[in-house]
């Protein structure tokens, strides 16, 4: 999963933290690596959990620059899933109204994640629901089995996305949330615009973006290929968001349409 929050959000809220997926364009991973870590109280720096794994985080750890400048540890486990139940108190900082994305830097749906993890993330957010919330994931699947078993999180203003950067990747599982659902094909890495158009009927909201940095190995998108997405949104009917990283492959304007009002 990409560490930066969807740029049409405005809050990024990271209750938890961390991923056992093998995205090799994961920026989080990268992010984690550099400055993951905490002080254990012994004039060291440590990414060792002490206690059970999956770990849980009652209170913020802290790490040091090495100019002895203490800070809130982002990733006092590296990139290990860590629930930091400390900050399931408030997803943003005041009562306004805000958009929310849930937990950028990790996939709070994959396997490795408790239900109780997930149901004490929707518990924050079922107390504060004057906002936006908005979640991503790579495995939709597990949207499908939290609302079997009557866990999910529903409501207008509750959106569940996926992750599509190549034709593989799962369409079908978030047919049931109609038009709160949408997709992420950032980063581009592959023509999906024909998935979309054959699957995406009824899907609210599209995001488009490319991979940023100068990673050995990293897939620039093809102008065809967003084109072709572009087309599939069009035909479709389905508002499109374009990151700015995908621009310099795309020949026109912008086209950063939000399903919930004018864009920022």
């Amino acid at each position: 999963m990409p560490a930066n929050r969807i740029e049409s959000t405005q809050i990024a809220w990271s209750p938890i933290t961390g991923c056992k997926g093998k995205c090799p364009y994961c920026e989080a991973r990268r992010v984690a690596k550099r400055f993951g870590g905490h002080d254990p109280g012994d004039g060291t720096k440590t990414t060792r959990n002490p206690g059970p794994a999956p770990a849980v985080l009652r209170e913020r750890l802290t790490i040091s620059t090495k100019h002895g400048v203490q800070r809130a540890a982002a990733f006092p486990f590296g990139f290990e899933p860590t629930l930091h139940a400390y900050r399931l108190d408030k997803p943003a900082p005041g009562a306004a109204p805000e958009t929310v994305f849930v937990c950028p830097a990790a996939d709070m749906f994959g396997a490795w994640v408790p239900d109780g993890w997930i149901e004490a993330v929707f518990g924050a957010c079922a107390r504060h629901p004057q906002h936006r919330y908005v979640f991503l994931t790579r495995n939709p699947g597990r949207y499908a089995e939290l609302r079997e078993s009557g866990k999910l999180l529903e409501g207008p203003d509750v959106w569940y996305g996926s992750a599509v950067t190549s034709p593989a990747d799962r369409i079908e599982p978030l047919a049931g949330h109609g038009s709160r659902a949408f997709l992420s094909a950032d980063p581009l890495r592959a023509d999906v615009g024909a998935a979309i158009h054959e699957t995406g009927a009824g899907i609210g909201w599209v995001v488009v973006g490319a991979e940023a940095g100068a990673r050995r190995g990293a897939v620039r998108p093809k102008k065809g290929w967003v084109a072709d997405v572009v087309g599939a949104c069009r035909e479709l009917g389905i508002p499109l968001y374009m990151k700015g990283s995908v621009l310099p492959f795309w020949d026109g304007a912008p086209v950063r349409e939000l399903p919930w009002g004018a864009p920022p």
